[in-house]
C-alpha cells in the first residue's frame, strides 16, 4: 500500500521519465526511479501476540518467494527469496500506532540483537498482529485505521545510527488480522494471504517510498529529485484520478482487478493464495 496521491500527481507532471498526462486513460506502467530493490528478499515474520495462523504464515512466505508467482518480479530486478526466522513478541497493547509504537519497537529489537538484518539489505520483517489488535498509521498527516481503511502496508525505519554496515533502514510491513468471531477460517487465511503477498511484492520493488514521502512533506517541491532517489518501481500516470483508477506499486495496479486473489503452487509444491501482480512485460495483471 502506498496511496499517496499528492506525490503521484507531482511526479506525473514533473518527471521526465513518464508520459505526459492526457485526456485518455493510458494503461498502467511501472517506471524505475532511484530507490532500492530488494534483490534476494529474506522474510522474517514477527508475530505480535498469539496468531492462530502462525505456522501457516511462516510456511506461506518460504513457499511463495520460491514460486513462479514470485518470478514475475524478475523483470524488476528481484530474484528468488528465502525464509529467515520468525520472532514472537507479546501483545502489550491492543492498539498500535505506527510512529509511536511500531517503529520504536523495531528499532529497539535491532538494538538489542533480537533482529539481525542481512548486511546486503535483503531482510524484510512483516509484522502479523493477532486478531482484535488495531493498528493506526497516517496518510498525509491524517490517522488511518486498520480493517476500515487498510489491511496492511509496508514501511521502513531509520536504524542508521546503530552502525550496521550497509543497512541504514529496516524494511517492515504490517499485516492485520481483520477476522471476526465465527468467521470461516479459510476466509481469514485467504484475506491475510492476499494482504501479505501484496505487501511482500511491493516492499521488494519499492522499499523506501515512505522515506521519499517524508522528505517531500518536510522540504516541499524543491526536494522532488531527492524524493525520486527513494522511489523504486512506481506507476505515476494519473490521467484519470478517479479512486478506482489503478496507480501506484506492483500490487496496487491489480487491486481493483476482478478475481485479484488467485491460487498458485509454492516452491514447496503446496497451494497458496496470493494477489495478482502487474507485469510490464505482459501489460497486465498476472499470477505467474
Amino acid at each position: 500500500m502506498f496511496p499517496f496521491l499528492t506525490l503521484c500527481a507531482i511526479l506525473a507532471i514533473l518527471s521526465e521519465n513518464v508520459q505526459a498526462v492526457s485526456s485518455a486513460t493510458p494503461p498502467p506502467f511501472l517506471y524505475r526511479f532511484g530507490g532500492p530493490v530488494i534483490k534476494n528478499i529474506e522474510v522474517n515474520p514477527i508475530f505480535y501476540g498469539h496468531h492462530a495462523l502462525e505456522k501457516k504464515i511462516f510456511r506461506f512466505y518460504g513457499a511463495v518467494v520460491q514460486s513462479s508467482w514470485w518470478s514475475i518480479l524478475k523483470q524488476y530486478g528481484v530474484e528468488t527469496g528465502s525464509i529467515g526466522q520468525s520472532v514472537f513478541t507479546p501483545a502489550k497493547n491492543q492498539t498500535l500506532y505506527d510512529a509511536q509504537d511500531i517503529k520504536p519497537m523495531l528499532y529497539n529489537m535491532v538494538k538489542a540483537g533480537v533482529l539481525t538484518p542481512d548486511l546486503q539489505g535483503n531482510s524484510y520483517y512483516p509484522i502479523h498482529t493477532a486478531a482484535g489488535i488495531k493498528v493506526i498509521s497516517q496518510q498525509q498527516g491524517v490517522d488511518i485505521h486498520s480493517c476500515t481503511e487498510f489491511s496492511g502496508y509496508h514501511e521502513s525505519v531509520d536504524i542508521s545510527d546503530l552502525g550496521i554496515p550497509g543497512v541504514p533502514y529496516l524494511y517492515y510491513g504490517v499485516v492485520v488480522d481483520c477476522s471476526t468471531p465465527g468467521e470461516d477460517p479459510a476466509l481469514t487465511e485467504a484475506a491475510i494471504s492476499w494482504t501479505a503477498s501484496h505487501e511482500l511484492a511491493e516492499v521488494a520493488t519499492d522499499a523506501l517510498a515512505n522515506v521519499g514521502i517524508a522528505i517531500l512533506n518536510k522540504e516541499g517541491l524543491g526536494s522532488l529529485w531527492k524524493v525520486l532517489q527513494y522511489i523504486g518501481w512506481y506507476d505515476v500516470n494519473l490521467a484519470n484520478p478517479a479512486e478506482t483508477t489503478p496507480f501506484g506499486e506492483v500490487g496496487d495496479l491489480c487491486e481493483f482487478e476482478t478475481n485479484s486473489l488467485v491460487e498458485i503452487v509454492g516452491g514447496d509444491g503446496h497451494k497458496y493464495n496470493v494477489t495478482k501482480l502487474w507485469s510490464n512485460a505482459a501489460n497486465g495483471c498476472v499470477s505467474k
